[in-house]
Protein backbone atom coordinates (compact mmCIF):
# COMPACT_ATOMS: atom_id res chain seq x y z
CA UNK A 1 0.00 0.00 0.00
CA UNK A 2 1.36 3.43 -0.93
CA UNK A 3 1.39 5.88 1.97
CA UNK A 4 0.05 9.45 1.59
CA UNK A 5 3.53 10.76 2.39
CA UNK A 6 5.08 8.68 -0.35
CA UNK A 7 2.44 9.74 -2.85
CA UNK A 8 3.00 13.38 -2.02
CA UNK A 9 6.73 13.02 -2.57
CA UNK A 10 6.33 11.08 -5.82
CA UNK A 11 3.76 13.46 -7.26
CA UNK A 12 5.74 16.69 -6.93
CA UNK A 13 6.77 16.42 -10.58
CA UNK A 14 3.21 15.62 -11.65
CA UNK A 15 1.51 18.82 -10.55
CA UNK A 16 -0.83 19.99 -13.27
CA UNK A 17 -1.08 23.63 -14.16
CA UNK A 18 -4.49 25.22 -14.28
CA UNK A 19 -5.82 27.70 -16.77
CA UNK A 20 -8.25 30.58 -16.46
CA UNK A 21 -10.81 29.33 -18.97
CA UNK A 22 -12.71 26.86 -16.78
CA UNK A 23 -16.46 26.56 -17.30
CA UNK A 24 -17.19 25.06 -13.87
CA UNK A 25 -15.46 24.51 -10.54
CA UNK A 26 -15.82 21.78 -7.91
CA UNK A 27 -16.76 22.63 -5.26
CA UNK A 28 -18.24 25.95 -6.26
CA UNK A 29 -20.35 25.80 -9.36
CA UNK A 30 -21.08 22.12 -8.52
CA UNK A 31 -20.67 20.21 -5.24
CA UNK A 32 -19.23 17.01 -6.74
CA UNK A 33 -17.24 15.98 -9.79
CA UNK A 34 -20.09 13.77 -11.01
CA UNK A 35 -22.63 16.57 -10.79
CA UNK A 36 -20.28 18.79 -12.80
CA UNK A 37 -19.85 16.09 -15.45
CA UNK A 38 -23.65 15.89 -15.78
CA UNK A 39 -24.45 19.56 -15.54
CA UNK A 40 -21.56 21.74 -16.75
CA UNK A 41 -21.83 23.47 -20.13
CA UNK A 42 -19.39 25.22 -22.44
CA UNK A 43 -19.80 28.70 -20.98
CA UNK A 44 -16.97 30.36 -22.90
CA UNK A 45 -17.84 28.73 -26.22
CA UNK A 46 -14.39 27.30 -26.94
CA UNK A 47 -15.74 23.84 -27.77
CA UNK A 48 -14.54 22.13 -24.56
CA UNK A 49 -16.29 21.88 -21.19
CA UNK A 50 -13.49 22.62 -18.71
CA UNK A 51 -14.16 21.42 -15.16
CA UNK A 52 -11.59 22.54 -12.60
CA UNK A 53 -11.53 20.49 -9.40
CA UNK A 54 -10.13 22.27 -6.37
CA UNK A 55 -7.84 20.60 -3.80
CA UNK A 56 -9.54 18.02 -1.60
CA UNK A 57 -10.58 14.38 -1.36
CA UNK A 58 -13.64 13.36 -3.38
CA UNK A 59 -15.17 10.05 -2.33
CA UNK A 60 -17.11 9.22 -5.46
CA UNK A 61 -17.09 7.06 -8.56
CA UNK A 62 -17.00 9.37 -11.57
CA UNK A 63 -18.56 8.30 -14.89
CA UNK A 64 -18.17 10.41 -18.03
CA UNK A 65 -20.60 8.76 -20.45
CA UNK A 66 -21.74 10.08 -23.83
CA UNK A 67 -20.19 13.46 -23.04
CA UNK A 68 -17.40 14.31 -25.51
CA UNK A 69 -15.07 17.30 -25.42
CA UNK A 70 -14.42 17.46 -21.69
CA UNK A 71 -11.35 18.58 -19.74
CA UNK A 72 -11.42 17.34 -16.14
CA UNK A 73 -8.53 19.00 -14.38
CA UNK A 74 -7.47 18.52 -10.80
CA UNK A 75 -5.44 21.17 -9.02
CA UNK A 76 -2.50 18.75 -8.84
CA UNK A 77 -1.96 15.07 -8.06
CA UNK A 78 -0.50 15.98 -4.69
CA UNK A 79 -3.66 17.75 -3.53
CA UNK A 80 -6.68 16.50 -5.51
CA UNK A 81 -7.76 12.94 -4.72
CA UNK A 82 -10.60 10.87 -6.20
CA UNK A 83 -11.33 7.77 -4.11
CA UNK A 84 -13.75 5.26 -5.61
CA UNK A 85 -15.37 2.45 -3.65
CA UNK A 86 -16.99 -0.31 -5.70
CA UNK A 87 -16.24 -3.12 -8.14
CA UNK A 88 -16.58 -0.41 -10.81
CA UNK A 89 -13.83 1.97 -11.82
CA UNK A 90 -13.13 4.98 -9.64
CA UNK A 91 -13.10 7.08 -12.82
CA UNK A 92 -14.58 5.90 -16.13
CA UNK A 93 -14.76 7.56 -19.55
CA UNK A 94 -17.25 5.71 -21.73
CA UNK A 95 -18.30 6.49 -25.30
CA UNK A 96 -16.89 10.01 -24.96
CA UNK A 97 -14.30 11.24 -27.45
CA UNK A 98 -11.76 14.00 -26.77
CA UNK A 99 -11.74 13.77 -22.97
CA UNK A 100 -8.69 14.83 -20.94
CA UNK A 101 -8.11 13.75 -17.34
CA UNK A 102 -5.16 15.36 -15.58
CA UNK A 103 -3.88 16.51 -12.24
CA UNK A 104 -5.49 13.90 -9.93
CA UNK A 105 -4.55 11.08 -7.62
CA UNK A 106 -7.06 8.32 -8.37
CA UNK A 107 -7.52 5.23 -6.19
CA UNK A 108 -10.19 2.62 -5.51
CA UNK A 109 -10.92 1.10 -2.13
CA UNK A 110 -13.07 -1.54 -3.86
CA UNK A 111 -11.96 -4.10 -6.44
CA UNK A 112 -12.24 -1.96 -9.58
CA UNK A 113 -9.69 -0.11 -11.70
CA UNK A 114 -8.51 3.43 -11.13
CA UNK A 115 -9.33 4.93 -14.56
CA UNK A 116 -10.73 3.26 -17.65
CA UNK A 117 -11.31 4.68 -21.12
CA UNK A 118 -13.82 2.44 -22.89
CA UNK A 119 -14.98 3.10 -26.44
CA UNK A 120 -13.57 6.63 -26.18
CA UNK A 121 -11.15 7.98 -28.79
CA UNK A 122 -8.61 10.84 -28.82
CA UNK A 123 -8.28 10.96 -25.04
CA UNK A 124 -5.43 12.37 -22.98
CA UNK A 125 -4.42 11.05 -19.55
CA UNK A 126 -1.56 13.04 -18.07
CA UNK A 127 0.08 14.17 -14.83
CA UNK A 128 -1.91 11.83 -12.58
CA UNK A 129 -1.10 9.31 -9.86
CA UNK A 130 -2.92 5.96 -9.96
CA UNK A 131 -2.68 3.79 -6.88
CA UNK A 132 -4.41 1.15 -4.74
CA UNK A 133 -6.65 -0.09 -7.57
CA UNK A 134 -6.81 -3.26 -9.67
CA UNK A 135 -5.38 -1.81 -12.91
CA UNK A 136 -4.24 1.77 -12.45
CA UNK A 137 -5.17 2.84 -16.01
CA UNK A 138 -6.92 0.78 -18.69
CA UNK A 139 -7.42 1.86 -22.32
CA UNK A 140 -10.09 -0.54 -23.59
CA UNK A 141 -11.40 -0.64 -27.16
CA UNK A 142 -10.41 2.98 -27.69
CA UNK A 143 -8.26 4.60 -30.38
CA UNK A 144 -5.64 7.36 -30.30
CA UNK A 145 -5.47 7.73 -26.52
CA UNK A 146 -2.29 9.23 -25.01
CA UNK A 147 -1.16 8.16 -21.52
CA UNK A 148 1.64 10.54 -20.58
CA UNK A 149 3.69 11.53 -17.53
CA UNK A 150 1.68 9.59 -14.97
CA UNK A 151 2.75 7.56 -11.94
CA UNK A 152 1.08 4.14 -11.54
CA UNK A 153 2.20 2.76 -8.19
CA UNK A 154 0.89 0.06 -5.87
CA UNK A 155 -1.91 -1.44 -7.99
CA UNK A 156 -2.79 -5.12 -7.59
CA UNK A 157 -2.66 -5.95 -11.32
CA UNK A 158 -1.20 -3.72 -14.05
CA UNK A 159 -0.06 -0.15 -13.60
CA UNK A 160 -0.98 0.80 -17.18
CA UNK A 161 -2.88 -1.53 -19.54
CA UNK A 162 -4.24 -1.52 -23.08
CA UNK A 163 -6.86 -4.02 -24.18
CA UNK A 164 -8.08 -4.29 -27.78
CA UNK A 165 -7.04 -0.69 -28.41
CA UNK A 166 -5.50 0.94 -31.47
CA UNK A 167 -2.79 3.60 -31.77
CA UNK A 168 -2.33 4.16 -28.04
CA UNK A 169 0.72 6.15 -26.91
CA UNK A 170 2.17 5.33 -23.48
CA UNK A 171 4.95 7.82 -22.87
CA UNK A 172 7.05 9.15 -20.01
CA UNK A 173 5.25 7.27 -17.25
CA UNK A 174 6.58 5.50 -14.17
CA UNK A 175 5.03 2.14 -13.29
CA UNK A 176 6.25 0.74 -9.98
CA UNK A 177 5.16 -1.70 -7.28
CA UNK A 178 2.33 -3.15 -9.33
CA UNK A 179 1.93 -6.79 -10.33
CA UNK A 180 2.87 -5.90 -13.93
CA UNK A 181 4.18 -2.47 -14.85
CA UNK A 182 2.89 -1.89 -18.41
CA UNK A 183 0.72 -4.46 -20.21
CA UNK A 184 -0.12 -4.18 -23.93
CA UNK A 185 -2.75 -6.81 -24.71
CA UNK A 186 -4.46 -7.61 -28.03
CA UNK A 187 -3.84 -4.12 -29.35
CA UNK A 188 -2.47 -2.62 -32.56
CA UNK A 189 0.23 -0.05 -33.16
CA UNK A 190 0.83 0.79 -29.50
CA UNK A 191 3.81 3.09 -28.87
CA UNK A 192 5.42 2.40 -25.48
CA UNK A 193 8.26 4.87 -25.16
CA UNK A 194 10.47 6.53 -22.55
CA UNK A 195 8.79 4.90 -19.56
CA UNK A 196 10.31 3.54 -16.36
CA UNK A 197 8.96 0.23 -15.09
CA UNK A 198 10.57 -0.90 -11.85
CA UNK A 199 10.06 -2.99 -8.73
CA UNK A 200 6.94 -4.67 -10.07
CA UNK A 201 6.06 -8.08 -8.66
CA UNK A 202 5.96 -9.77 -12.05
CA UNK A 203 6.94 -8.35 -15.45
CA UNK A 204 8.15 -4.86 -16.22
CA UNK A 205 6.75 -4.38 -19.75
CA UNK A 206 4.56 -7.07 -21.30
CA UNK A 207 3.50 -7.16 -24.96
CA UNK A 208 1.15 -10.01 -25.81
CA UNK A 209 -1.17 -10.94 -28.66
CA UNK A 210 -0.45 -7.58 -30.26
CA UNK A 211 0.43 -6.29 -33.70
CA UNK A 212 3.04 -3.71 -34.73
CA UNK A 213 3.83 -2.35 -31.27
CA UNK A 214 6.90 -0.14 -30.83
CA UNK A 215 8.61 -0.46 -27.45
CA UNK A 216 11.39 2.11 -27.42
CA UNK A 217 13.68 3.89 -24.98
CA UNK A 218 12.21 2.38 -21.82
CA UNK A 219 13.96 1.34 -18.63
CA UNK A 220 12.73 -1.87 -17.00
CA UNK A 221 14.61 -2.85 -13.87
CA UNK A 222 14.41 -4.75 -10.59
CA UNK A 223 11.18 -6.52 -11.52
CA UNK A 224 10.29 -9.88 -10.00
CA UNK A 225 10.12 -11.71 -13.34
CA UNK A 226 11.16 -10.57 -16.86
CA UNK A 227 12.09 -7.01 -17.68
CA UNK A 228 10.65 -7.24 -21.22
CA UNK A 229 8.17 -9.94 -22.28
CA UNK A 230 6.73 -10.55 -25.76
CA UNK A 231 4.35 -13.42 -26.50
CA UNK A 232 2.11 -14.24 -29.47
CA UNK A 233 2.86 -10.89 -31.05
CA UNK A 234 3.46 -9.97 -34.68
CA UNK A 235 5.78 -7.19 -35.84
CA UNK A 236 6.79 -5.84 -32.43
CA UNK A 237 9.83 -3.52 -32.43
CA UNK A 238 12.04 -3.40 -29.32
CA UNK A 239 14.56 -0.58 -29.68
CA UNK A 240 17.00 1.17 -27.31
CA UNK A 241 15.49 -0.24 -24.14
CA UNK A 242 17.43 -1.05 -20.99
CA UNK A 243 16.37 -4.17 -19.10
CA UNK A 244 18.57 -4.83 -16.10
CA UNK A 245 18.57 -6.26 -12.61
CA UNK A 246 15.39 -8.29 -13.13
CA UNK A 247 14.96 -11.53 -11.21
CA UNK A 248 14.40 -13.62 -14.33
CA UNK A 249 15.26 -12.61 -17.91
CA UNK A 250 16.12 -9.36 -19.59
CA UNK A 251 13.94 -10.32 -22.57
CA UNK A 252 11.56 -13.28 -22.74
CA UNK A 253 10.00 -14.11 -26.12
CA UNK A 254 7.57 -16.85 -27.11
CA UNK A 255 5.47 -17.51 -30.23
CA UNK A 256 6.67 -14.35 -31.98
CA UNK A 257 6.68 -13.49 -35.68
CA UNK A 258 8.54 -10.78 -37.56
CA UNK A 259 9.79 -8.86 -34.54
CA UNK A 260 12.77 -6.48 -34.56
CA UNK A 261 15.07 -6.34 -31.53
CA UNK A 262 17.78 -3.70 -31.91
CA UNK A 263 20.16 -1.58 -29.79
CA UNK A 264 18.84 -2.80 -26.44
CA UNK A 265 20.80 -3.22 -23.22
CA UNK A 266 19.88 -6.61 -21.71
CA UNK A 267 22.32 -6.75 -18.86
CA UNK A 268 22.85 -7.99 -15.30
CA UNK A 269 19.65 -9.98 -14.99
CA UNK A 270 19.46 -12.98 -12.66
CA UNK A 271 18.72 -15.59 -15.35
CA UNK A 272 19.20 -15.10 -19.12
CA UNK A 273 19.75 -11.99 -21.17
CA UNK A 274 17.42 -13.37 -23.86
CA UNK A 275 15.23 -16.43 -23.53
CA UNK A 276 12.99 -17.40 -26.44
CA UNK A 277 10.82 -20.21 -27.77
CA UNK A 278 8.84 -20.82 -30.96
CA UNK A 279 9.75 -17.89 -33.22
CA UNK A 280 9.66 -17.02 -36.91
CA UNK A 281 11.51 -14.29 -38.77
CA UNK A 282 12.67 -12.21 -35.81
CA UNK A 283 15.65 -9.90 -36.51
CA UNK A 284 18.22 -8.86 -33.92
CA UNK A 285 19.84 -5.84 -35.49
CA UNK A 286 19.09 -2.72 -37.49
CA UNK A 287 19.89 -4.60 -40.70
CA UNK A 288 17.29 -7.14 -41.77
CA UNK A 289 18.35 -10.78 -41.78
CA UNK A 290 20.38 -10.92 -38.54
CA UNK A 291 18.43 -13.67 -36.86
CA UNK A 292 21.04 -14.91 -34.43
CA UNK A 293 20.27 -13.03 -31.18
CA UNK A 294 23.96 -12.77 -30.30
CA UNK A 295 25.14 -11.50 -33.70
CA UNK A 296 23.09 -8.32 -33.77
CA UNK A 297 23.59 -4.92 -32.14
CA UNK A 298 22.10 -5.61 -28.70
CA UNK A 299 24.27 -5.69 -25.59
CA UNK A 300 23.64 -8.95 -23.72
CA UNK A 301 26.16 -9.22 -20.89
CA UNK A 302 26.45 -9.93 -17.18
CA UNK A 303 23.39 -12.16 -16.93
CA UNK A 304 23.54 -14.87 -14.28
CA UNK A 305 22.72 -17.91 -16.46
CA UNK A 306 24.25 -16.54 -19.64
CA UNK A 307 23.33 -14.42 -22.68
CA UNK A 308 20.85 -16.74 -24.43
CA UNK A 309 18.57 -19.71 -23.94
CA UNK A 310 16.52 -21.13 -26.79
CA UNK A 311 13.94 -23.65 -25.49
Amino acid sequence: MTTPFRLAALSVALLAGTSAAQDATVPGTFPTIQSAVLGATDVDGDGVVHILVMPGTYNENVVVQDRPNRLLEGSGAGSTHVVGNSPLEAFEVRRSNNVTVRGFTISNTGTGDGLEYQGSDFGLIENNVFTSSRDGVTVNRSDFVVVRNNLADGNTQSGIKTQRANDTTIEGNTASNNRTGIDNDRSRRTAIQSNTSMNNLNKGIRDRRSQDAVVEGNTSSANGSDGLFVRESFGTTLRTNTSSGNLQNGLRMRDTTGCLITMNQLVNNTEWGIRRRDWSGDDFGSAAGIQDPLQGDNVVTGNGFGPLRED
